[in-house]
């Protein structure tokens, strides 16, 4: 399938290399192909019913949304960045996820396919604190982003011109010493988001 092959080359290409210092040309833009400007708000909310923080100790939230503010819009030399300006994590069942510092967000176009108007997502400075509960006990763990891989951006026009979607694959956070009970070795945030507004996006 079309999707899952970007997803796994993406996730393949962030966790081998964390984008950095490959900013490249990236611009988001509507249906007449105009591009969206600094100041842009992207709303998005979750869409499936569980965002996983950390499998291994099975935080799963089933409420969750996230707003970008681009404060660089992109250009031939730049990519698209700004502050995630909300992000919020609720009804996690016995668990407790909340989130510190928001961090900020960069969009880089799909490198293998650079017109299909899907993206990648990263986000530094992201910092999340979670509290598992269990008969043994509470064990407090935090994950940062720092040039994270958090996702791919599935853009509107392979999405038969409706709202663009965030697939949330993403590379292993990075987990802050804290209680020995918080020992997952890969700890990943996954789950899908649907982009509300824009009500169009593709990341070209």
């Amino acid at each position: 399938m079309k999707y899952a092959k970007i997803l796994g080359v993406l996730a393949v290409a962030a966790a081998l290399t964390g984008f950095a210092g490959t900013a490249s040309a990236t611009e988001l833009t509507n249906l007449e192909g105009k591009a969206y400007g600094a100041g842009t708000k992207l709303k998005a909310a979750s869409e499936s019913k569980k965002i996983t923080i950390d499998s291994a100790a099975a935080v799963e939230c089933s409420k969750s949304a996230i707003e970008f503010e681009v404060t660089e819009a992109g250009s031939a030399t730049a990519t698209v960045s700004g502050p995630i300006t909300q992000l919020t994590l609720e009804v996690c069942g016995s668990n407790t996820a909340t989130v510190l510092k928001a961090g900020s967000f960069e969009i880089h176009t799909d490198i293998e396919n650079k017109v299909d108007g899907n993206g990648v997502l990263t986000s530094t400075g992201a910092e999340i604190t979670v509290l598992t509960h269990s008969i043994l006990g509470t064990v407090h763990c935090i994950y940062l982003t720092n040039e994270t891989f958090i996702g791919t951006i599935i853009g509107s026009k392979n999405k038969m011109a409706e709202e663009a979607t965030i697939e949330m694959n993403s590379a292993p956070m990075t987990r802050k010493s804290t209680d020995v009970g918080c020992n997952s070795a890969n700890p990943l945030w996954t789950g899908s988001y649907q982009i509300t507004e824009p009500s169009y996006l593709n990341v070209d």
